[in-house]
């Protein structure tokens, strides 16, 4: 399966993709619950228009498939989906319900753009008799990957919760000697959102350089139309070893 170069550029792209869109949908919500006191009925209905947009989007990703190939609509896809991310790696304390919408929303936009075209490519590359191996690794590199960056990306909050937590404390001898414990809980809770959001920025910001390198990559993938009836890309190599079993 991976001599063929279109099956191999999608599985990177689908683990890029991945790995971004459960990035997002793990820090946003535990941002909005953790450092905002949102509740989980509210976090769901902020994250809602996300799951909306691609469920409308996604049918006009095939159409454009159809219509143009992959390569330009997985560019365009990857690359919305790192402006979006971009713009939310400028996240604060007082981050709205508002613009966490939009910017999910846009960025599903660009995430259905880009996955369906190269989930389709990435079957239609192979023979016919490997569809069912090809599907399961495409599953394998999405789910797999995704784990893995998110757990990278939590070793590397953590470290930067640490070190920022550290840089942003002031002094104990510049807080006032009569301020009452009540209040110094209230200053330690909001150096702590503050400290989340920081975070939070640099992890997008992560994201976003890697998604951008995903478009770079998805240029190497084969443009046109996909012709009827014969496999997308270099299907027709010839792959040497024992089939699958047959029925």
């Amino acid at each position: 399966l991976f001599r063929s170069h279109t099956f191999s550029v999608a599985q990177i792209l689908m683990g890029i993709l991945g790995s971004g869109y459960f990035a997002v949908l793990f820090y946003i919500p535990l941002f909005l619950q953790e450092g905002q006191h949102i509740t989980p009925i509210h976090t769901g209905l902020t994250m809602l228009p996300e799951a909306i947009t691609m469920l409308v989007f996604a049918p006009v990703a095939g159409l454009l498939y159809d219509k143009v190939g992959a390569r330009w609509p997985a560019v365009i896809g990857l690359l919305t989906v790192a402006g979006s991310t971009y713009m939310m790696s400028f996240i604060t304390w007082d981050l709205s319900r508002e613009s966490v919408m939009l910017w999910t929303s846009i960025r599903s936009c660009g995430y259905v753009l880009a996955i369906v075209p190269v989930l389709t490519l990435g079957i239609a590359a192979v023979p016919p008799e490997y569809v069912d191996e090809a599907n399961a690794w495409n599953n394998l590199t999405y789910r797999v990957t995704a784990a893995l960056v998110l757990s990278v990306l939590n070793a590397i909050a953590a470290g930067l919760t640490a070190q920022l937590a550290t840089d942003r404390s002031p002094p104990r001898t510049a807080l006032p000697p009569e301020l009452r414990p009540r209040t110094l809980l209230l200053i330690y809770k909001h150096l702590l959102v503050r400290v989340q959001a920081e975070v939070l920025d640099d992890l997008f910001l992560i994201t976003t350089l890697v998604t951008l390198a995903g478009a770079l990559l998805a240029l190497t993938l084969p443009g046109g139309r996909p012709s009827p009836g014969r496999p997308s890309g270099d299907a027709d190599i010839e792959i040497t070893g024992p089939g699958p079993p047959a029925a």
